[in-house]
């Protein structure tokens, strides 16, 4: 009989290891660090290494074996439940709640948590507890605003229980959640989501319990279950504990960082390279260095085999700076597929080039705007704003041309009538109108022009690199205090 194997059997161990370089570049590093491993995590080449479960000692191990007993626990509730036993239901229900609150900072999967209090809420219910069950459900569509009821568990009239939780929950104002930490730079991830990097201040957070994860390579991860009220910010600083093997871990990165700017495709790396990867027990290594040059973020990436000691490729990237999470997947998602492109789902395929067609689409002459590309936003502001202008000056034209007509009946009727004090009320207020409606037209596409002509939004990667020719450009930058007009010229 002939064994079949799949492509990920063979997928190499992986560690992405990534650093800022020069003044302001740590928060940077954490953005390409993040997306570098979410998306080399899809590519079917490599098995990406999680370094805070690898340099997160005893910590990881012990919430695995947590959840594995949350786990039974559920089952067990689950069937207590299913035989109407509600009160070892709901004490087993609450045993696995518990296990995920104390072990939050690896709690990755937030729905295991919500099907748990959704359980619960049920189970409440069914013993009659209302108000407590509702208060469960809640909780539960928090931490996911798209879980259902399941119609197995929930009869009609709790159906009706958990819509109005959701009803309530959404009329309720969201609030805050300002997280910082020490050290700073460090991945936050809210109900398992991916949200930026501390310090930040996280808006439009739904009211209620919500598991809050920080991650930084070197650190054992913190973790927290914060209650976030409506319109009030809730805020926390995680004191980040270093993990045993941090110091050695630490050495090595430093070590081997200098060199990286050197090397090209097949050359030799030191030892520290091999000592590295035994550390983190993987078969390559992708370093990435992030500088910050300006309004410019500069990526060397370099790939290096550990077994033969050797780099496997080495490429660069440049982009505009940007905070936004959808910038970083899209450069570093090019990165990937231009310079380790293969048989993974980001790195190749019909699917990867469609993808990087439609980005080269979207993101031409300056990046993104309003979910379209620059250019074409500003065409639109232009044609709605010069059309506008046109329609709001016509529409001036005609208060002007009735308040022309009632000034020129006023002149014929007799002064002392009723009807000249109309017309003459009428015809002043048609003239206002009017002059309003002209400056209106006026300023809408004067502003449109304007944009138009001297608005430049940040540069695409593939503008900033390939750039040709000469040309020159003015950009009028509005301040607190007046603006800046500034021109430049290239040849």
């Amino acid at each position: 009989m002939a064994a079949t194997t799949s492509s990920v059997a063979y997928a190499k161990q992986l560690a992405v290891v990534v650093r800022g370089a020069g003044a302001g570049s740590d928060k940077a590093a954490g953005f390409v660090a993040h997306h570098l491993r979410e998306l080399l995590a899809q590519d079917d080449r490599y098995d990406v290494a999680d370094l805070s479960q690898i340099l997160g000692g005893d910590t990881a191990e012990r919430a695995k074996r947590a959840f594995e007993m949350a786990e039974e626990e559920v089952q067990k509730g689950r069937a207590a439940y299913e035989t109407l036993d509600l009160d070892p239901a709901i004490d087993h229900l609450n045993t696995a709640l518990n296990k995920f609150e104390r072990n939050c900072a690896h709690v990755t999967d937030i729905k295991k948590v919500a099907e748990v209090l959704m359980l619960l809420g049920a189970t409440h219910i069914l013993r009659g507890e209302e108000k407590t069950g509702a208060k469960r459900l809640a909780q539960a569509i928090a931490l996911d605003p798209n879980i259902e009821a399941d119609p197995r568990v929930f009869n009609p009239s709790m159906r009706a229980v958990f819509q109005d939780a959701v009803n309530r929950l959404s009329q309720r104002p969201p609030g805050t959640l300002s997280l910082a930490s020490n050290p700073s730079y460090a991945e936050i991830f809210v109900d398992g989501k991916f949200v930026g990097i501390t310090p930040m201040a996280v808006d439009k957070v739904t009211e209620g319990r919500h598991y809050v994860r920080l991650v930084r390579e070197g650190y054992r991860t913190w973790g927290k279950v914060i209650e976030v009220v409506g319109q009030v910010e809730a805020s926390d600083t995680a004191t980040l504990k270093a993990t045993d093997t941090f110091e050695e871990y630490d050495a090595l990165v430093e070590a081997a960082f200098p060199s990286l700017p050197n090397k090209s495709s097949g050359d030799k790396v030191g030892v520290v390279f091999r000592q590295l990867g035994d550390l983190l027990k993987v078969d390559e290594l992708l370093f990435a260095e992030v500088r910050l040059d300006g309004e410019r973020v500069k990526v060397l990436s370099v790939l290096v085999d550990v077994k033969d000691a050797a780099v496997l490729k080495s490429a660069s990237q440049v982009f505009s700076y940007d905070s936004r999470p959808e910038i970083y997947v899209r450069e570093i998602g090019d990165l990937i597929k231009k310079n380790f492109g293969g048989g993974g789902k980001v790195a190749g395929g019909k699917d990867a080039d469609k993808s990087s067609e439609a980005d080269a689409a979207a993101y031409a002459s300056g990046g993104q705007c309003a979910g379209m590309s620059c250019q074409k936003f500003k065409t639109l502001l232009l044609a709605v704003g010069a059309g506008g202008g046109v329609l709001l000056g016509g529409l001036g034209s005609l208060f002007d041309y009735l308040a022309y007509a009632d000034n020129t009946e006023y002149k014929k009727t007799a002064q002392t009538s009723t009807t000249a004090a109309d017309l003459r009320g009428s015809g002043k207020t048609k003239a206002i109108l009017g002059d309003i409606f002209v400056l209106l037209g006026v300023a809408a596409a004067g502003v449109s022009i304007g944009m138009y002509f001297f608005w430049h939004p940040a540069p695409s990667t593939a503008e900033v690199v390939g750039q040709k020719g000469g040309g020159w450009s003015a950009v009028l930058l509005p301040l607190d205090n007046g603006a800046a007009l500034s021109w430049s010229t290239t040849f």
